[in-house]
């Protein structure tokens, strides 16, 4: 009897179960972005958050390590990754605030693109007779949701993504270190897994 019910379960698995995972689509590639990034002329700061979008949805998102620049050329260096059921007729704008970017592409799964960004940010200053003041952006901050490395306020693929590709580095400020050890690592995709859905 158990024999039977064995057989019975691995022909199932053959023929009902299997083929939905042989002929599922493969995921989406991102199209991977990094550069430099100003304003006004002027490099961006440290902290300030890039965010690609299209058609107003947030794409992906990447925070500004080295003044001036987002992401690296580096194979192992972090990227703005975008991605998330687009086609090539989708237009990715970046925006830093409420304030888009000069460029505009269209998506193109599986590239890797330097891609330097501008923006024409009006700078307000407040008081201070001789002083002055400063500027009146403020980088947005994150969800606070562990394991939210995009800032979407979710756990999801597209944290594992931004995980996936952070895997084994090293330094400060890591977007997906997510226990803040300065390594990207296992004990971050444990705590990526534990929070997964949230």
């Amino acid at each position: 009897m158990k024999i039977k019910f064995l057989i019975a379960s691995v022909v199932f698995f053959m023929v009902v179960a299997l083929p939905v995972f042989v002929f599922a689509e493969p995921p989406q590639l991102p199209h991977i972005f990094y550069g430099s990034v100003t304003n006004n002329d002027s490099d961006v700061p440290v902290g300030t958050i890039i965010v690609a979008k299209v058609d107003g949805v947030e794409k992906g998102r990447i925070t500004v390590k080295v003044a001036g620049m987002y992401g690296g050329s580096g194979a192992l260096d972090e990227k703005l990754l975008v991605q998330g059921g687009l086609s090539s007729n989708d237009v990715v704008n970046f925006y830093m605030g409420d304030n888009v970017a000069t460029q505009e592409v269209h998506f193109s799964s599986g590239i890797v693109r330097k891609l330097n960004l501008t923006f024409s940010e009006e700078v307000t200053t407040t008081g201070g007779g001789g002083g002055g003041g400063g500027s009146s952006y403020v980088p947005p901050t994150s969800t606070g949701k562990m394991g939210d490395s995009n800032g979407d306020n979710k756990v999801d693929k597209y944290d594992f993504a931004l995980m996936m590709s952070a895997w084994g580095k090293t330094g400060i400020g890591l977007v997906a270190d997510l226990n803040k050890d300065g390594k990207v690592n296992k004990y971050d995709f444990a705590l990526l897994m534990s929070n997964w859905g949230i």
